[in-house]
């Protein structure tokens, strides 16, 4: 067989004309022969390869058999709880299967065992399968997974190294160890930051903002004399969140001097060199380009100082910024530092101006999101009563509330709910896609009781609208009868 695959193709790969295919092959492998030379070539090499890829040598000892899985002593879920799985699974309302997940988990129950292929089959085409996941399948799921050569990938018998793993796995590890040993991940970054790449020292810096102290300020100060701009801008917005970083420090001093006091540069305009002269800014403008767009040295020097050295306090900020150029960026600063009074100042002042172009920009998104969640929570639901906030394509808060991850409180789905009729929409009204997807994520992340209890004017919404909430409502209900 060997011989005659290595003719066929020989055949496939010079032509028919130059090497006809060798006679009787066509009846040997019982394929049709057509008047097509060529075409009873391909033929043959269709059937060769079946055969040759069929056609292996059988083990001389058939393989020693698994270790059985280790037993599961949870009970088993309720039989429609697995008839709902089995619809998501198809495709009915498959956003609910994270959350399915993880009430599996706290639930001390499990999933019986003829469901276990299709849900790990899910989880490797989807890549959805993380810690929590796969920890509320059970050791069966497991066993099972290590039998197939796709489903094996979902738990990985060895752990990365921080010197051979793939830029994924390594920024993973230093995620974890900045959690439990800082110190730890901080001597991986130091042994290996003059080999690394551009855009994963970036990744890396990342990281290294949680459990962050004055041990990492060496590196980071290593960093910020980088050849990338935006290594170095991020290294220093780093050593900025240190009190007592050499770099702090240095700005809190050209403050009390009055230089750079406040928020009017027209006053106090920047020195010419040092580490926050002009020159040094003008270096770091590139960084903020891609996603602050046009910058200059003084909206550098905003987006890198720590709000709470300004100068000034939050309550000077709806009379001396709305109209400035630089605002954007001493919003990302504000939003970077988590400076919760700052933000809440920022909001109230641009919540006077709803037709302000920041409020479709994604550094308001930003803004939004660094608040603290109870905080979050309580200002989006006010927002949402405005309903111009809301209209944008691009709305701020309506991406922030697509990406907001906690719970829904009652108040900010009613207040979403009402926007039409708060906007005066006629019947006949069909709400923008980006209202739409709201609309659906409501639904996956509000208490399904809220979703039955809200007090609507139903016959003044719009069809459209109305029809969204019977699907929102139907959701809701599924989710009810699945998790609770």
């Amino acid at each position: 067989m060997s011989r005659l695959w290595k003719n066929i193709l020989h055949t496939a790969i010079a032509g028919t004309d130059r090497q006809p295919l060798p006679p009787g092959v066509a009846q040997q492998l019982l394929v049709p022969e057509s008047a097509d030379a060529a075409q009873t070539a391909l033929y043959a090499l269709a059937a060769s390869h079946l055969i040759q890829k069929a056609a292996r040598l059988l083990e001389a000892q058939p393989p020693a058999l698994p270790v059985p899985a280790l037993p599961d002593e949870r009970p088993l879920c309720r039989p429609q709880t697995a008839q709902d799985l089995k619809a998501m699974l198809r495709g009915v309302f498959p956003e609910v299967l994270p959350e399915f997940f993880g009430w599996l988990g706290q639930s001390g129950r499990r999933l019986p065992p003829e469901l276990l292929p299709q849900v790990l089959e899910h989880l490797f085409r989807r890549k959805q399968g993380d810690a929590a996941t796969l920890a509320s399948l059970g050791p069966l799921a497991q066993w099972l997974a290590l039998q197939h050569p796709d489903w094996a990938d979902l738990y990985p018998q060895t752990q990365p190294e921080w010197d051979t793993g793939t830029p994924a796995e390594r920024r993973n590890l230093l995620t974890q160890a900045r959690h439990s040993r800082p110190l730890v991940g901080l001597a991986w970054l130091e042994r290996t930051w003059a080999s690394e790449r551009p855009e994963h020292k970036i990744q890396f810096l990342h990281s290294l903002r949680s459990g962050l102290s004055l041990a990492d300020e060496p590196l980071l100060e290593r960093a910020a004399t980088d050849a990338q701009a935006p290594v170095r801008y991020l290294a220093r917005r780093l050593l900025l969140l240190l009190p007592d970083s050499r770099l702090r420090q240095e700005s809190r001093a050209l403050i009390q001097q009055d230089a750079l006091a406040g928020l009017d540069l027209d006053e106090c305009p920047l020195p010419e060199n040092g580490a926050f002269g002009r020159l040094t800014l003008l270096s770091l403008v590139p960084a903020l380009a891609p996603h602050l767009g046009k910058a200059s040295p003084e909206a550098v020097w905003f987006s890198l100082r720590a709000p709470a050295d300004l100068g000034t306090a939050p309550e000077a900020f709806p009379a001396t910024v709305l109209d400035t150029p630089w605002l954007p960026f001493l919003l990302d600063s504000i939003a970077w530092h988590a400076d919760v009074a700052w933000a809440d100042a920022a909001l109230r002042s641009l919540e006077a101006a709803p037709e302000h172009p920041l409020w479709r920009s994604e550094v308001l998104q930003l803004l939004l999101q660094s608040l603290p969640a109870p905080e979050r929570l309580v200002r989006l639901t006010h927002l949402c009563r405005h309903p111009a906030l809301l209209e944008a394509p691009r709305s701020a808060l309506a991406a922030a509330l697509l990406a907001e991850e906690q719970p829904w409180p009652k108040a900010l789905l009613q207040a979403l709910l009402v926007y039409p009729v708060r906007a005066g929409k006629h019947r006949q009204w069909h709400p923008e896609a980006h209202l739409l997807r709201l609309l659906e994520r409501a639904a996956y992340r509000c208490q399904p009781a809220d979703a039955e209890e809200l007090d609507l004017p139903e016959g003044h919404l719009p069809y459209a609208w109305h029809s969204q909430l019977v699907q929102l409502r139907s959701i809701a209900g599924f989710r009810r009868r699945v998790l609770f």
